[in-house]
């Protein structure tokens, strides 16, 4: 299987986590509260007897053992996180991936301070039991404090947080480590004793208040609004991780009353879940970065090849002609010569020539004003359709009767033009559909040069481009309508509710409330506009005219320009494919009007003769000028592969009482078998 095949497979996982890893979260913060309900002790200290006293001295080590085991854990797994943030940010600058590196480089530094502290300066601390709460909530403060900074900065002040160097950032995350580490000393030789467990009162740990509100408020107003302006998987992992950090802050806030009880120890072991959700949200981030990384390669090298081998055809074909045209001048020089001398010049010309006509690839016949096959080159006669007795001396429209009538039109247009004619047609050849392009140029009073070149890979390409362009188109555009569309919707009904709420209070950011309901509804229209802009929905379940008759609509809605459709006669496009394309030329067509003739009226017509159908569309805008008439944008490309797939034509010329007219006619092969009338 492909690189690319992967990408296209995981594309959708780009933008959040897993979501069995979501739940396995979930489930972590909730299933140690279940189990200490239903009697499981998580604790760690010594024993006790009636009285209060420890049994064993020795045993007060075992809780202070498995808090320093879970503390290097916490550190050892933020400053991976860090590594691996800064690693990726080596590569390819990102915001959001800085301030998460930076965050857990500084997390870090406060968690192994704080275990340094916990356990190396016992001597000088009084009272241990009021020293590691501090500097277990000022660390957790740091935490919250730190990305909930960052995100406001990415949400508020992109243009000058960009211009903030990595270099500020890391000193900054150093120097918070370092102030935190002598303020503890301080602290602790002074001998600062803090009342930090009353038994009796509801709140257990006073000091781990504001890191609780600190992650509450990030978790409901920053990283939801965060997402919402870089959606991805980091930013989905901040508020994932929100729920531990959370239930962490619970425990030690409400539960834990002592050192190493159950809820001191389940709020550590959270605390590792917590910093874990970052560090495998940048693994996979890093992972996806360098499969995409990995593909457009992979595409690049490709082009490069097909780039440097036309390249050298090209240079192999000019160094042919200039060759040719040396010898000729040699030639000209020579013609005062003698008979002989000419005729040798000649005899070399003539093979050179032949040489010229054998690295052509392309089949050529040379015909009479009347289409008479009078001669041809072929490097491979098996690329004949006859043999060559069987046409030489014929005329064309007796070996191929369906193309007779182009084929003299586009005689007699070089022999009165003198410029080259090309038409496309289809042709059974060995039992396989064949799609073929003739290039008809003048070479003499009654003659013509006829190159025919087979050009049905090409046409598959072409096919393939356009269906690949319409999956995409329409998968972005139930991304839009089943995913945006959706978690705005949700947006939109928060948003009610709190202004509800404030509308209830009286208060006076209820207007601010009910503006932010109003832009979230405004925004859910305009997405659900571009979703059905890219997968019309009216094209699959109620055909053409409606998907038509919508696209005129919604420029009226969107744009404040007059936009109207006509269909004097219920006309219906049988063939999906056939009524897409002409769907999408008609949606190029107007939007490049919306975009550059600045129109104050559109019409869209579908109207149908007796031999043909065709699509006009016709603005009043500034027109087009008359040296892009022939189409020079990737639009105009497009729309011409997309006429040439359904054998239809297309011509795009200033109106005749100014703006622009892009006009699309099916073919009268083409009309029988893709056009039905109601």
């Amino acid at each position: 299987m492909s690189m690319s095949s992967l990408t296209d497979k995981s594309g959708q996982d780009d933008a959040r986590l897993p979501r069995v890893m979501v739940w396995a979260v979930l489930a972590l913060c909730i299933l140690p509260v279940l189990l200490y309900w239903a009697g499981m002790d998580f604790s760690s200290f010594p024993l006790l007897d009636p009285n209060g006293e420890v049994f064993d001295e020795p045993l007060e080590d075992l809780g202070s053992f498995f808090h320093g085991l879970s503390e290097w854990t916490s550190t050892c797994i933020a400053l991976f996180a860090a590594l691996l943030a800064f690693l990726y940010i080596y590569q390819k600058r990102d915001p959001l991936v800085l301030v998460i590196g930076v965050t857990m480089l500084l997390v870090g530094i406060l968690e192994a301070a704080h275990t340094f502290a916990s356990h190396e300066l016992k001597d000088v601390v009084a009272d241990r039991a009021s020293l590691i709460p501090l500097t277990w909530a000022l660390s957790r403060l740091g935490k919250a404090w730190f990305l909930g900074a960052g995100a406001a900065l990415l949400i508020w002040k992109q243009p000058g947080f960009r211009r903030v160097g990595l270099g500020s950032l890391l000193g900054f995350g150093v120097l918070g480590g370092v102030v935190f580490y002598f303020v503890t000393l301080s602290w602790t030789g002074d001998g600062l004793a803090l009342e930090t467990y009353p038994a009796d009162s509801l709140i257990k740990q006073p000091w781990d208040v504001p890191p609780l509100i600190a992650f509450l408020g990030s978790g409901l107003y920053l990283f939801p609004l965060l997402r919402l302006i870089h959606p991805g998987i980091l930013s989905h992992a901040l508020m994932v991780s929100v729920a531990p950090d959370v239930a962490s802050q619970l425990h030690v806030v409400f539960g834990s009353s002592r050192l190493y009880d159950s809820h001191f120890n389940i709020s550590h072991f959270l605390e590792i879940v917590g910093l874990s959700v970052p560090l495998i949200a940048l693994a996979l981030h890093f992972v996806h970065a360098y499969r995409r990384e990995l593909t457009a390669t992979e595409r690049l090298e490709k082009a490069v090849g097909g780039l440097q081998r036309e390249a050298h055809q090209r240079k192999q074909v000019e160094k042919r002609l200039r060759s040719k045209e040396v010898r000729l001048n040699q030639l000209a020089e020579n013609i005062v010569t003698g008979q002989k001398e000419a005729e040798a010049a000649l005899q070399r010309v003539e093979t050179r020539n032949q040489a010229l006509l054998s690295a052509i690839p392309d089949l050529i016949f040379r015909w009479n004003r009347e289409g008479v096959y009078l001669d041809y080159h072929a490097t491979d006669e098996d690329q004949l359709a006859f043999p060559p007795g069987d046409f030489l001396g014929k005329k064309h429209s007796e070996l191929f009767p369906e193309q007779g009538e182009r084929a003299e039109q586009a005689v007699r247009a070089a022999l009165e033009t003198g410029s080259v004619q090309t038409f496309e047609y289809r042709l059974e050849f060995q039992n396989e559909p064949h799609v073929y392009e003739s290039r008809i140029v003048k070479s003499g009073e009654d003659e013509v040069l006829v190159m025919v070149r087979d050009i049905t890979d090409q046409k598959h390409l072409e096919k393939e481009i356009l269906e690949i362009s319409s999956r995409e188109q329409q998968r972005i555009g139930h991304d839009l309508h089943d995913g945006l569309s959706q978690q705005l919707a949700g947006i939109a009904l928060l948003s009610k509710v709190l202004h509800q709420r404030l509308e209830a209070k009286s208060l006076t950011e209820a207007s601010d409330a009910r503006r932010i309901v109003d832009l979230v509804n405004d925004t859910i229209a305009q997405t659900r506009n571009l979703a059905r802009g890219l997968s019309p929905v009216q094209l699959e379940e109620q055909g053409l005219l409606a998907a038509l008759e919508e696209l005129a609509l919604g420029v009226e809605n969107f744009h404040s320009v007059s936009c109207r459709f006509r269909c004097a006669d219920k006309i219906l496009i049988e063939d999906h494919a056939t009524a897409t394309h002409l769907y999408r030329i008609a949606q190029e067509a107007v939007n490049n009007a919306l975009r550059h003739a600045e129109p104050s009226k559109i019409d869209i017509e579908l109207k149908r003769s007796n031999e043909h159908c065709t699509l006009t569309v016709r603005d009043n805008g500034k027109g087009i000028a008359d040296d892009l008439a022939g189409g020079d944008g990737m639009g105009f490309h497009i729309m011409q592969y997309r006429a040439r797939m359904i054998d239809a034509s297309l011509d795009i010329r200033r109106a005749p009482k100014g703006g622009t007219m892009v006009v699309c006619k099916l073919t009268n092969e083409s009309v029988e078998s893709k056009v039905g009338a109601g």
